[in-house]
């Protein structure tokens, strides 16, 4: 059920982000199924937040069966299928559809660069390896079945991304397995 406007996520930018999710399949038999796009926004959102201080989009996120999932998204996608924008065919499996991309994505070049990073970095998992990895983050974990994900308390719980830039930075100095005390937990308190 659609939210009320002014809860609204920004469906601008997140229809060009799962646009530049879906352009990475370009000219390729393959392409991304739903599952596969709220995981990508997900960890684009978690990526963001940790290296520059703001997620990707503003997706409303839940617990649920296969991880992070955003009704934002599942709305856009037939937003997008109904436009043109989009076409879809049925996955090699039949247990869904797969998305391609009828335009190319308009986002700013930062924001390409995150999409690349964060495909770049998951593209070789399968759907269930990334809802796996979805349900082993900090949000999920700490948000009860179907409940909006808490970003505040997440960004509180783990700091700026200047801290985190400063944790890696001490990590790279330090061998956990001669000072098993210095764990990421003891330098984030």
């Amino acid at each position: 059920m659609p939210r009320d406007a002014d809860t609204r996520t920004d469906r601008g930018e997140l229809r060009e982000v799962l646009l530049a999710f879906m352009d990475k399949y370009r000219g390729q038999h393959a392409a991304p199924g739903k599952l596969r796009l709220h995981k990508f926004v997900f960890f684009g959102d978690l990526y963001s937040l940790h290296w520059y201080g703001g997620r990707l989009t503003d997706a409303d996120f839940k617990a649920y069966d296969y991880g992070a999932f955003s009704e934002d998204i599942q709305e856009l996608l037939d937003e997008l299928e109904r436009s043109g924008e989009v076409q879809t065919t049925e996955s090699p499996s039949g247990r869904g559809k797969q998305y391609h991309n009828t335009r190319s994505p308009k986002l700013s070049r930062e924001k390409q660069e995150i999409v690349d990073e964060v495909w770049q970095e998951l593209k070789s998992l399968s759907d269930d390896d990334l809802g796996q990895f979805s349900k082993g983050t900090w949000l999920y974990e700490n948000t009860p079945y179907d409940e909006s994900m808490d970003w505040e308390a997440y960004r509180e719980k783990v700091g700026t991304a200047t801290q985190w830039r400063e944790v890696v930075e001490s990590m790279k100095e330090r061998n956990p397995a001669d000072d098993p005390e210095d764990s990421v937990a003891d330098l984030l308190n």
